[in-house]
């Protein structure tokens, strides 16, 4: 096979949660969820 170089990609927001406001995720729903992990985020 070929390699073949991919496009450039930036990361918009890269978030890690604060492990002591856990009890607070619960009560957002899909965004607490979403908020659960260290995550990226691009719109």
């Amino acid at each position: 096979g070929r390699e073949v170089s991919s496009e450039v990609r930036q990361i918009d927001i890269y978030f890690t949660p604060n492990p002591r406001i856990n009890e607070y995720s619960q009560k957002l729903g899909v965004l607490g969820k979403m908020a659960a992990t260290t995550a990226l985020f691009e719109p």
